[in-house]
């Protein structure tokens, strides 16, 4: 196609068929690519069978055929035997570039930020901040980093957080541990359904009475299993320790 407007060419796309050599070589790694949802790779395929949508959205690649942008695009185009289109990008760098493509936008979450970290650029901080996640499986990326910088709000130092300005802080070890193992009490005691302790809104509400007044963490502990309450209905922060404080002081 002949373009009728003067402007110089600043990429090429390619068109990759099925029975090119370069089909299954591009690299989706481990390290910093994160997991394809099958959901989304079933929508793509339905969007790619009512219009061919791979012709106007490209797969990025670096030099070395790493993905920046598009693996469920290549995941759904190969699966179906389908032409997709690539656009390569003047680096080797793919963690780099991603990090930076992925700086302004939603597609990744703090786990994604805090594996890339950790395991590409093998960040200390990282490493233990997954180490803690492991360790404690119920607690949300937001709520065990706001533990890591002793804050309340969740979204506080997230900004920072994508950025791998997560370093040693005033929050020692221990402390981060002691926390952790003050929250579990409330999962361990059995004295809540595991459904509402999972919720970071109720993880925060607990780190806020910790901070305000650490006396009423046990009072709390054991007032909930003899106490009616609705921490089920509860859908705000605010909401929760209200709740929380009506308990303590029943």
């Amino acid at each position: 196609m002949t373009m009728k407007y003067d402007l110089p060419t600043a990429s090429v796309v390619y068109a990759c068929h099925p029975d090119h050599k370069l089909y299954y070589q591009l690299k989706t790694g481990p390290d910093f690519n994160r997991k394809t949802s099958t959901a989304h790779v079933a929508r793509l395929k339905r969007a790619i069978e009512e219009s061919d949508c791979l012709s106007i959205n490209p797969i990025i690649v670096t030099k070395d055929l790493s993905i920046i942008d598009g693996q469920h695009r290549y995941q759904a185009a190969t699966e179906m035997r389908r032409t997709f289109y690539l656009w390569f990008i003047e680096t080797y760098d793919a963690p780099k570039v991603m990090v930076a493509k992925n700086s302004d936008i939603k597609s990744w979450s703090l786990l994604d930020y805090a594996k890339y970290f950790a395991n590409v650029c093998g960040n200390p901080f990282y490493q233990k901040f997954l180490e803690k996640l492991e360790s404690y499986p119920l607690t949300s990326p937001g709520v065990m980093l706001a533990i890591f910088t002793g804050q309340i709000n969740v979204k506080q130092g997230t900004t920072p957080f994508k950025k791998g300005k997560l370093a040693k802080s005033i929050i020692s070890d221990r402390q981060i541990e002691k926390t952790l193992v003050d929250l579990y009490k409330f999962h361990n005691s059995y004295v809540l359904p595991e459904r509402i302790f999972r919720r970071s809104d109720f993880q925060q509400a607990i780190l806020a009475i910790r901070l305000g007044n650490p006396q009423d963490l046990p009072k709390l502990l054991k007032k909930l299993p003899r106490t009616e309450h609705s921490l089920a209905s509860k859908g705000r922060f605010l909401d929760i320790i209200q709740e929380c404080s009506d308990i303590i002081h029943s």
